[in-house]
């Protein structure tokens, strides 16, 4: 056998090896020639494969061609027994045992159409037999290898087909959807529909007629369908005056016919009875469908204004000025819409307010917010930005006349923390309001007291009534003041002699009748009154002054008499209410006053001897320095 003479050869040479390096040291004969032959593992695999497939054992045949490896044309040899043993199986229809056995083979060559091939005669068979269900998964797994939409596709469209057929409308469609997810069915769902509608319009039933045509789209005269069918419903319904259906026909029919023209002839008729029972919604929507039908538009305006009103009316404002700024021009619609605002604002509804100025004439809109934002500030007291606001408003409506009173309400506040400069300010700008010329006089009035100009102050309280009510300031009690006042403010200044009287008596005691006189009536000059007043925090006042006059000193002899005295004197004469008729000033000194006119009397008792006294007396009258 070859076997046995291989490994006898192969035993021969391992043995041989041996003796060789065992006797490596020994001399080597030149004329010695050894042939060594050695047959690989790989080799030895081979071999027995190789005679295992002749005698049919192929199975084990594989095993050893596996384990030859990479030599010579081993895996061909594999691919070829497992492609033989498939083919084999493919002809005894075992297909499941021909997959796996073309799926091994692939291991060693491409055997993919070998596979998709059993597959797609599965699902041809399957097909064939109307087993639609198993032709479609076989079509599927061969998918897994080559292409078979178009095969998986005919059996979805064959399905449709055959539930169309037998009028099972519901399952084409899903078939046919089926058949899409492969390639447009598009016509044929549509040809489903349209097969649909016919059927329900052949058995009366119009509506379902229209929706399946319209879900047929655009498929043959579909379209056309569906207008011819719902004009027809549309005359009829008008016919019954039911304008509701008609309008919904109406639109269905499209551009069909005169549809359109007699669509806007319903919607305005519709508008016209929604608006007479007050469905305004429904109107507005009516009559802005009817177009241009005779005069829908201004109906549609009557419908804006309407509701406006009427939502007025439920305090729901911002909805209200959006539906009166739709009425346009129509009635009194912008007039009614200030008229609401206006309101809203003397009610102190501000934010409802602004809301619907938002809607208000364009060319005002912003003053209008600047005039309700001032008006929102004035209610608040702050009067500064009421101004601003106001001023902004660029005379909008009584925005001038808000101006005047935030001045005024400024002012009257001034006035009551004693900022009397800041009040002539703001009584100034506010004009002719109510009594801003009142007040006026007097913040003047008392800024001028502050100042201690009581001569200014004076002339413009005589401009005030009494009765003048202001908080801060009790003006009658300072009319009264005023006019205490007055009195001193034309005292006060320099006066100078007018007329003297300087005399000179002696008196017997015993008998007062006889008495001898010396006077001098001639006016003795550098006599003077000086007059200064000032006010205490009471009101009361002090009256202040120096007062130089010439008096006579002696009785002893005419020319004693005559080199009399100047004596200058200061005074003062505090808290007055008015400047007193008679008042002690020095020593036997006193003032009087009558009239505006000043007098200083100096008058001293001597009592030079037991029998006699005199009696000096001094009387000036002075006159006020220009």
């Amino acid at each position: 056998m070859k076997k046995a003479k291989y490994l006898t050869v192969a035993l021969c040479l391992v043995f041989a090896a041996i003796i060789m390096v065992g006797c490596s040291s020994a001399p080597k004969s030149d004329d010695m020639t050894i042939t060594e032959t050695t047959i690989s593992e790989n080799e030895q695999h081979y071999i027995k494969a190789e005679e295992l497939a002749a005698d049919g054992k192929l199975e084990e045949a594989i095993d050893e061609y596996k384990l030859a490896g990479d030599y010579s044309d081993s895996k061909e040899k594999i691919f070829n027994i497992l492609h033989s043993q498939g083919e084999k199986a493919l002809a005894d229809k075992k297909y499941e045992e021909a997959v796996e056995l073309y799926k091994k083979a692939g291991e060693y060559k491409d055997t993919t159409d070998d596979i998709y091939g059993i597959y797609h005669v599965q699902g041809e068979k399957a097909l064939a037999d109307e087993k639609y269900e198993e032709a479609i998964e076989f079509y599927k797994k061969a998918g897994e290898y080559k292409d078979t939409t178009d095969d998986i596709f005919g059996v979805f469209h064959i399905q449709g087909e055959r539930a169309l057929a037998d009028e099972k409308y519901e399952e084409a469609i899903e078939f046919y959807k089926k058949a899409g997810e492969y390639k447009d069915t598009t016509d044929d769902i549509s040809g489903v529909y349209y097969a649909q509608g016919e059927k329900a319009f052949n058995t009366g039933e119009m509506d379902e007629a229209i929706d399946f045509f319209k879900k047929a789209g655009a498929y043959k005269d579909a379209t056309t369908k569906v207008s011819e069918i719902a004009y027809d419903l549309a005359e009829k319904a008008l016919k019954k005056k039911d304008n509701v259906t008609a309008a919904k026909y109406f639109t269905e029919a499209g551009n069909y016919k005169d549809s359109l023209e007699r669509l806007q002839s319903v919607y305005y008729n519709l508008g016209a009875a929604s608006l007479n029972k007050k469905a305004y919604d429904e109107a507005i929507d009516y009559f802005t469908k009817a177009g241009e039908h005779k005069d829908a538009k201004s109906k549609l305006q009557v419908a804006h204004y309407s509701k406006g009103k009427d939502l007025v009316g439920k305090k729901q404002y911002e909805d209200a000025a959006k539906e009166l700024k739709e009425a346009g021009d129509y009635a009194d619609a912008v007039k009614f819409m200030d008229k609401t605002i206006i309101t809203l604002i003397s009610n102190k509804d501000y934010d409802n307010a602004e809301k619907m100025a938002d809607y208000s004439d364009p060319t005002t809109k912003d003053y209008l917010k600047y005039y309700i934002s001032g008006r929102k500030a004035y209610d608040s007291g702050d009067y500064e930005q009421a101004i601003s606001e106001f001023e902004k408003a660029q005379g909008l409506k009584d925005s001038d006349t808000y101006i005047k009173a935030s001045n005024y309400s400024l002012g009257l506040d001034a006035i009551k923390n004693s900022r009397f400069s800041k009040a002539q300010d703001y009584f100034t700008k506010s004009g002719d309001y109510k009594n801003s010329k009142a007040l006026y006089n007097v913040s003047s009035g008392e800024y001028y007291i502050l100042m201690g100009d009581y001569k200014e102050a004076i002339n413009y309280y005589n401009k005030v009534s009494k009765d003048l009510k202001v908080d801060g300031v009790n003006i009658k009690s300072r009319k009264t003041f005023i006019s205490r006042v007055s009195a001193f403010v034309k005292a006060a200044g320099d006066y100078s002699v007018k007329s003297n009287k300087i005399t000179t008596t002696s008196v017997w005691r015993y008998d007062t009748s006889y008495k001898d006189t010396w006077e001098i009536t001639k006016v003795v000059d550098g006599q003077y009154l000086v007059l200064k007043f000032s006010v205490n925090e009471d009101d009361t006042i002090n009256l202040s002054g120096t007062v130089r006059y010439y008096r006579a000193t002696n009785y002893s002899t005419l020319r004693d008499l005559l080199e009399g005295e100047y004596k200058t004197v200061d005074f003062q004469l505090k808290n007055l209410k008015s400047i007193p008729s008679s008042a002690n000033i020095g020593e036997n000194l006193t003032l009087k006053y009558k009239k505006g006119n000043f007098t200083v009397v100096y008058s001293k008792r001597d009592d030079y001897s037991s029998s006699f006294y005199n009696i000096y007396k001094t009387t000036v009258n002075f006159k006020k320095d220009s």
